[in-house]
Order: C-alpha cells, then sequence, then structure tokens
C-alpha cells in the first residue's frame, strides 16, 4: 500500500510525499481501512496529471490468517531398504490447538499423501505422518492415507480444507539417507538443508523431535553463540588486524541476523546472515581484504576499536539481552586472546600460545591447532 496525500486539504508543490510499505495483512487491514475513510478529505497534489486510481472500492478486505502450521521434516528416501523410516513432520507455533480437519498434504505432481480426518493438532505440537512400513518410534506418528513420498516429487504442499496453500516444503537435495529439515526448526520462511549437515554429530534424522533432540513443547534451546578469539594488539598498524573470531558452539544452526557486538566506548556491530551451522565460526575484522581467513566479516562502522588494556566487549540478542561478555586488563603484541577451551562457552580467555594445542600466536578462523571448524 502506497499514497502521496495531503491531509491538511491544501496541497501545494512544498508538500513531502508519504510512503508506506506494509507486508503484513494483519496490520495492512486496518491501515487501508483507516486510509479509506480519509481519503475523500485529502487534497490531490497539484502537480499530479492523469485520472486518479481507484484506491477505495467502499469494501476492505480482512485476509485469513493462516495457522503457523509448518512442514518442518521429510525423509523421502530413494533407497529401498530405508522405506521404513520414510516420514513427513508437521508442526504448529500456535498457542492453541489447530484444526486439521479435511487439511492435505500433497506433491507438488498431484499425488495426496494423506487428508487429515477429526485431527487436532496440539498447541505447539507435532505430527508425524508415516507409512505401513513405518519402523521408528511411535510417539507422535499418524498412518498416512496415501503412499509416502519417494523425492520424486518437486514440493509437498499443506494445503487447509479450503485448498489454500499454508506450507511448500522443497524436496530438491533430498539425500539417499536421512531427512530434509528446516534450517530453524518450526520456521517456514526458512531454506531447507540435510539434516545430517545442519546437526552437531551429523545426526540423520529427529522424527517428532527438534534438531537438537530436545522436545517441542520444550520451546528451542538457548543459542551458543561464543566470543572465543580476539586480536586486541596485532604487530604494526590496527587498521585492518584487529578481529574478533565468534563461533556457534550449539548443537544446530544459528542465525546471527541482530545480535550486536560492542566494546567499551560504544562502537558496535550488528550482525546479518548468513546463518552459521555447529561449530562454525566468523570472523569481524574492521576493514581490509582477508578474504584467507574462513567466515571473514568486516565491521560496518570499519571500527573495532579494541584497547589494548581496560576493554569490554559485550554481545546482546537480537531481543536486547547481554548474550557474553569478555575483558581484558593487558594484551601482548601478536597475539590474541583465545578461550582456555577451544570454543567453550565460559571457558577463560587466556593467551592464545598458552591454549593446549595451538601452534600459532593465532588461528583466525580455524581452531588453535590450526584445522578448519
Amino acid at each position: 500500500m502506497s499514497g502521496s496525500m495531503n491531509w491538511s486539504n491544501a496541497g501545494t508543490g512544498d508538500n513531502d510525499e508519504n510512503l508506506i510499505l506494509v507486508e503484513s495483512p494483519s496490520l495492512a487491514a486496518p491501515m487501508m481501512e483507516e486510509f479509506c475513510s480519509l481519503v475523500e478529505v485529502a487534497t490531490v497534489h497539484p502537480d499530479f496529471t492523469g485520472a486518479l486510481p481507484d484506491l477505495c472500492d467502499g469494501v476492505v478486505a480482512v485476509p485469513e490468517i493462516l495457522p503457523a502450521v509448518v512442514i518442518n521434516e521429510v525423509d523421502a528416501s530413494q533407497v529401498r531398504v530405508h522405506t521404513g523410516h520414510r516420514f513427513v513432520e508437521l508442526v504448529s507455533d500456535e498457542d492453541a490447538a489447530v484444526d486439521l480437519d479435511g487439511w492435505r498434504v500433497v506433491s507438488s505432481g498431484g499425488h495426496v499423501v494423506h487428508t487429515f480426518e477429526d485431527a487436532m493438532l496440539s498447541p505447539l505440537g507435532v505430527v508425524v505422518l508415516v507409512g505401513s512400513e513405518w519402523s521408528g518410534a511411535s510417539s507422535n506418528t499418524l498412518k498416512a492415507t496415501g503412499a509416502m513420498p519417494h523425492g520424486l516429487s518437486d514440493a509437498l504442499i499443506l494445503e487447509d480444507a479450503s485448498g489454500t496453500t499454508v506450507d511448500t516444503f522443497p524436496m530438491a537435495g533430498m539425500p539417499p539417507t536421512g531427512s530434509l529439515n528446516r534450517w530453524f526448526d518450526g520456521d517456514s520462511e526458512a531454506e531447507v538443508g540435510s539434516h545430517a549437515q545442519l546437526t552437531a554429530g551429523a545426526r540423520r534424522a529427529s522424527p517428532g523431535q527438534r534438531m537438537d533432540g530436545g522436545q517441542w513443547t520444550d520451546g528451542p534451546a538457548p543459542a551458543a553463540f561464543v566470543m572465543n578469539e580476539l586480536l586486541a594488539n596485532p604487530v604494526g598498524t590496527d587498521l585492518g588486524a584487529e578481529f574478533v573470531e565468534l563461533v556457534n558452539d550449539g548443537p544446530v544452526p544459528l542465525d546471527p541476523t541482530g545480535w550486536t557486538l560492542c566494546d567499551a566506548s560504544g562502537v558496535c556491530h550488528t550482525f546479518g546472515p548468513p546463518a552459521l551451522l555447529p561449530g562454525e565460526a566468523l570472523v569481524l575484522f574492521d576493514r581490509g581484504d582477508h578474504a584467507n581467513v574462513p567466515g571473514v566479516r568486516l565491521a560496518e562502522s570499519e571500527r573495532l576499536s579494541l584497547n589494548n588494556s581496560a576493554e569490554t566487549m559485550t554481545l546482546t540478542q537480537p531481543d536486547g539481552s547481554i548474550h557474553d561478555t569478555v575483558s581484558w586488563s593487558s594484551s601482548t603484541e601478536g597475539v590474541s586472546l583465545n578461550r582456555s577451551v577451544d570454543g567453550g562457552a565460559g571457558a577463560d580467555m587466556v593467551r592464545h600460545d598458552q591454549v593446549q594445542g595451538a601452534v600459532s600466536d593465532t588461528s583466525a578462523g580455524l581452531q588453535v591447532n590450526g584445522t578448519g571448524w
């Protein structure tokens, strides 16, 4: 929804234009209703020529807000010996039960995998559709009314009782064994990837559970974003040489978007995508070409301002809560500070060359032994 209106009823060439873009249907409907109730008293800009668009026809449609039910994980192995492991996992992010009566899971080619009858999905619940040869756990499972998908479909589609698409799950990249899972459990906007590649320990699948093995009703596990290494006192100039390395020490992917890293003087950097896989690191420099460093990112302010002494770095979550702090009172030229247990949240910060297994004075983007994360 966009428009340029002069609400003073005295349009001139000096008025600023007003532009608003609303993508949320639940916000757009009431705003459009208010807009249309006032549009008749607005004055057209004097420079406007041509016919006025019919912005309001007297009917303001309030779109239906679909329940947040997501196809979260699918195992559609094409290997015959693994047919007993095929499943489709659906999860709800709703605080209230969702009536699934008449809902369907269908392939993009039109094959009906399952039609729900008299089925309720509990708040923050999960249901796992399985075939007749299912050999896994029985908790939260429901035998599908049709044949299970086997990796030949472009996508699976979840439709409500009216036939409206609620969610679409792309099937491209289905591994020969194991499942595809949303990068972030329960997020319909998240891409999908191999479950084994998305989890610490290369777990093959997690039907009825979160990727980390937790229960759906328990909510996601806390993020484990660790300030692991920092170089405050490089040899020579600080510009383009100071860095902070952060590691995802959790069992599932971590989206750093919206996280901030700030020094004691208030100089901050706000992180964006891409997400970090379990055990993956990013390295923040202020500026410069660091293409040889895995996971490198540059500070938006082109500053890090890491003091050689009396400094504190604070890592803050998108909701504003402090996730981690690191302080130091002194530093050694050319030697970074590193967790005493590489990548370990809560471990003390010590000189890099004092960490067991260290082979150098710094290891930006690498473990202390020089190997990749």
